[in-house]
C-alpha cells in the first residue's frame, strides 16, 4: 500500500472497564478531519477522562481495560499502538479484518472501523496509546495518556493527589505547596492550614475518614476557629476543612516557632512549620552612606525593625529625628521611604498580616552649611515609651574639591588583578557625598589610562563615590616594565584647590626564580657536611671487620 497523505483526522469512541464501572466517550458528528466528543461518564472506581481536539487522559487501577474505536476514509487502513499496557483484543466492523500484536492492532482492510481494547500493565508507568489514521503513516492523529495506579487505591489517602498547605488568611484554597512567606505570622496573628484529602484515583476521602491535627513543637495553639486561644490537638473534617494555628498566651510578644503534624487515618501525612514574630525588640540600620549638603539624600542606609530572635518585621512604624534640636541648622529633617513603615517584601502575602520584610530606606535633608550630626529612630513600645536605633552620624559633605589615587601594591606581576582607589575630598577635607560623579557626559569626560591594564568593569562618568571613595579593578597584562597611569577628572579639576590631572606609578615584573650566591654557598656548605658524614660512617664499618 502507497503511503497516504491525506484524512489524517480519525473519531474515537472509548470505554474504560474498571471493576464496578464503565467510562464512556462517544463522537458526536465526528468528521474527516476532525475528531469530536461527547462529554464523558464518572463512574465509581474510575476518573472522567479529559478530551482536547487530538489528546485524551484518564485514570486506570492495574488490570484496567480502555476500549478504542477510530474509523478510517477511503483507501486509509487505522494503526493502534500502545507503550505500558498490552492490547488484549482488536477487531473490525463486518467486511473488515485486523491483525493485532501485544503492542499494536492494524486494520487490515480499507475505510473499516477498528476497536482495540488495552490493559494497563504497571502503577507508575503511563500507559499511551497512539492512532494513526493509515498504518504507513509516519505522524499519529491521537494519543491518549492513561495515568495507571496500583489496585486496592480507591478509597485510600494519597499524598500525590492531595492537597495540604500553609495559605494566606485571604485565600484559602488548598494548594500543591505552601504560599510564599504564609508560614510567617505577625505578632497576634494566626497561621492557616488548608487541606483536601484524596485518594489515588484522585477521589476526594470519605467525610467519616479521621482527621487529626496537634502542635508537635513550639508554644501554640491550633482551633477550628480563625483565632484559637486553646487546645493542642484538633479533630479536623474530612476531605476538606481549614486549621487555624496562634501563639500560646505564654508566648505572647515572643518569637516563637511551632511545627503541626497533621495525620489522616491515624497516620501521619504532613508536618507544618510556623515562625511566629515577636514584639520588635531592636531598629536596625545597617549600610550608611554620606548625604550632599543643599540637597534632599534619599536611600542613605537600610533600616528594619527587628525581634528578640532577629526576624525583620514589616508593616512598623518608624519616626527619625536629629537628637540635638540645634543640629537643625545642618540636618533640617529625617526621611524614610515607604510612608514611615518598614517595608514589606513586594511578594508577600496574608494582606500585611504575616509577611517577610526587606529593609526599607532612610535619607535627610541636609541644608547649606554642611557638617556630620547625630540622628536615631523611634518606634513605640506598646507601654508608654519607646524603642530607639543606635544613634547615627548623619553626614552632609560638599562635592569633590580635590582628589589623590594610588594602586594597591607597587609592583605586580603578570595575571595580578590591580585596585585602583580614587578618594576624593570636599572644600573642608572631608570625605566627599555618594552623590559625586566622576564625570558629565559631552561636558566633563573622564580620562583614565594605563597601559597593559585592563579594566575588568570600565569605569563610567555616571559611576559615583561610595564614602569619598571610587574604586577600579583591572586585570594585569604581560608586558613587564614601569609605567605612569594618567587619572584625569575634569570635572572636579579646579585652580582654588589646586587640583589638576594625576598620574600613579606602578611595575609589572616576572616573578623570581633567580638563586643568589648566598644560597649556592649554603647549598655546598650542607653538601660537604654530608658527604662527610658519609665518609666517617664508612670508614667505621671497615674498622669494624
Amino acid at each position: 500500500m502507497s503511503t497516504k497523505t491525506n484524512f489524517k483526522r480519525i473519531a474515537l469512541v472509548a470505554v474504560a472497564a474498571l471493576g464496578a464501572g464503565v467510562l464512556s466517550v462517544a463522537p458526536a458528528n465526528a468528521a474527516e478531519g476532525d475528531t469530536t466528543y461527547n462529554a464523558a461518564t464518572l463512574l465509581v472506581g474510575t476518573t472522567a477522562p479529559t478530551v482536547t481536539t487530538n489528546a485524551g487522559t484518564a485514570t486506570l487501577v492495574v488490570g484496567g481495560t480502555i476500549t478504542l474505536t477510530m474509523a478510517t476514509a477511503a483507501s486509509h487502513a487505522g494503526l493502534f499502538t500502545v507503550t505500558g499496557g498490552t492490547v488484549v483484543s482488536a477487531s473490525s466492523e463486518s467486511g473488515g479484518s485486523v491483525i493485532s500484536s501485544a503492542t499494536s492492532a492494524r486494520q487490515l482492510t480499507d475505510n473499516k472501523t477498528i476497536t482495540a481494547t488495552f490493559q494497563a500493565s504497571t502503577a507508575g508507568t503511563n500507559m499511551v496509546i497512539k492512532s494513526y489514521a493509515d498504518w504507513e503513516d509516519a505522524a499519529a492523529v491521537d494519543t491518549w495518556t492513561v495515568t495507571v495506579v496500583a489496585a486496592g487505591v480507591s478509597g485510600v489517602f494519597s499524598a500525590a493527589k492531595s492537597l495540604i498547605s500553609i495559605v494566606d488568611v485571604d485565600d484559602t484554597t488548598a494548594l500543591a505547596a505552601d504560599a510564599a512567606y504564609a508560614n510567617i505570622v505577625a505578632n497576634g496573628a494566626t497561621g492557616t492550614i488548608s487541606y483536601t484529602l484524596k485518594d489515588g484515583l484522585n477521589n476526594t476521602l470519605a467525610s467519616t475518614t479521621v482527621v487529626y491535627a496537634s502542635v508537635a513543637s513550639g508554644n501554640c495553639v491550633i482551633g477550628l476557629n480563625t483565632a484559637p486561644t486553646a487546645g493542642r490537638i484538633v479533630v479536623g473534617v474530612s476531605p476538606s476543612d481549614l486549621l487555624y494555628v496562634a501563639q500560646s498566651k505564654a508566648s505572647e510578644d515572643l518569637a516563637t516557632t511551632c511545627v503541626i503534624d497533621i495525620e489522616v487515618a491515624g497516620a501521619k501525612v504532613a508536618s507544618k512549620t510556623f515562625i511566629f514574630q515577636g514584639a520588635v525588640s531592636k531598629i536596625n540600620v545597617t549600610a550608611l552612606g554620606r548625604g550632599a549638603k543643599g540637597a534632599t539624600n534619599t536611600a542613605m542606609a537600610y533600616i528594619t525593625a527587628n525581634d528578640a530572635a532577629g526576624n525583620a518585621i514589616a508593616g512598623v512604624a518608624l519616626t527619625g529625628a536629629v537628637v540635638n534640636a540645634a543640629d537643625g541648622t545642618v540636618v533640617s529633617s529625617v526621611t524614610m521611604s515607604n510612608s514611615g513603615n518598614t517595608k514589606t517584601d513586594a511578594s508577600s502575602i496574608n494582606s500585611g498580616t504575616s509577611p517577610a520584610a526587606v529593609p526599607a530606606t532612610i535619607g535627610w535633608n541636609c541644608t547649606a552649611v554642611g557638617g556630620a550630626v547625630p540622628i536615631r529612630f523611634s518606634t513605640p513600645n506598646g507601654t508608654g515609651g519607646f524603642i530607639y536605633s543606635d544613634t547615627l552620624t548623619a553626614v552632609c559633605a560638599g562635592d569633590p574639591a580635590t582628589y589623590t589615587a594610588s594602586f594597591d601594591k607597587a609592583s605586580y606581576v603578570p595575571g595580578d588583578i590591580a585596585t585602583l582607589t580614587i578618594t576624593a575630598k570636599d572644600s573642608k577635607g572631608a570625605l566627599t557625598n555618594d552623590a559625586a560623579t566622576l564625570g558629565t557626559a559631552s561636558t566633563y569626560e573622564i580620562a583614565i589610562a594605563g597601559s597593559n591594564l585592563t579594566a575588568v568593569a570600565a569605569p563610567t562618568n555616571a559611576d559615583t563615590f561610595t564614602n569619598g571613595v571610587k574604586t577600579i579593578k583591572y586585570i594585569v597584562g604581560s608586558t613587564t616594565g614601569s609605567y605612569q597611569l594618567s587619572l584625569n577628572l575634569p570635572k572636579w579639576n579646579t585652580t582654588t584647590y589646586n587640583q589638576s590631572a594625576l598620574t600613579v606609578a606602578y611595575k609589572i615584573a616576572t616573578a623570581t626564580t633567580a638563586t643568589t650566591n648566598e644560597d649556592v654557598l649554603k647549598a655546598i656548605v650542607s653538601l660537604i657536611a654530608s658527604i662527610n658524614k658519609q665518609i666517617a660512617a664508612l670508614q667505621k664499618a671497615l674498622l669494624r671487620r
